[in-house]
C-alpha cells in the first residue's frame, strides 16, 4: 500500500476456490481505491511481494496450482456491516475487536457482496 500510496479503510485476503485455478482474493471497498487501475495495481504488487517473500506461495504460482491475487470490490460500508455482524456473533466488545486481514475460509467470497472481481491483466507472451 505504501508503494502505491493507497490507504484502505479495511481489507481481507482470503482464498477463492476456482475449479480451474484457485487464487487469493483481496477484498476491498471500491471507494478506497478510486479507480480500477489502482485496484489491479494493488493486487499485482501484493502478488509480487508474496512471491518474493514466501517460497511456498511462489512455488504454487510458478507451477500454476495457484493463480495471481485478484481484487474483489465491495460496496461502501461493507466492512463496517461485516465487522458489526461478526462482533455480534462473537459477543466481544468493540474495544477488543480486530478486523481480520487474512482468513482461511474457502467460502468467504460467497458471503461477501462483491460488486466486481478484477482478473489480472494477461501477461505478455514471451518472445522466442
Amino acid at each position: 500500500m505504501q508503494e502505491l500510496d493507497v490507504t484502505l479503510s479495511a481489507y481481507t485476503l482470503a482464498p477463492c476456490w476456482d475449479d480451474e485455478t484457485p487464487y487469493y482474493g483481496l477484498f476491498v471497498e471500491r471507494g478506497d481505491l478510486g479507480n480500477l487501475g489502482r485496484a489491479r495495481a494493488l493486487a499485482v504488487s501484493l502478488d509480487q511481494h508474496l512471491r518474493k517473500h514466501n517460497s511456498e506461495y511462489d512455488g504454487k504460482r510458478a507451477s500454476g496450482r495457484l493463480g495471481p491475487v485478484r481484487s474483489l470490490l465491495l460496496p461502501a460500508g461493507a466492512w463496517q456491516e461485516w465487522d458489526k455482524q461478526r462482533l455480534q456473533r462473537s459477543g466481544g466488545t468493540l474495544e477488543q475487536y480486530k478486523h481480520p486481514c487474512l482468513l482461511s475460509d474457502l467460502n468467504f467470497r460467497t458471503q461477501m457482496p462483491v460488486q466486481e472481481e478484477l482478473a489480472p491483466e494477461p501477461e505478455p507472451a514471451a518472445q522466442v
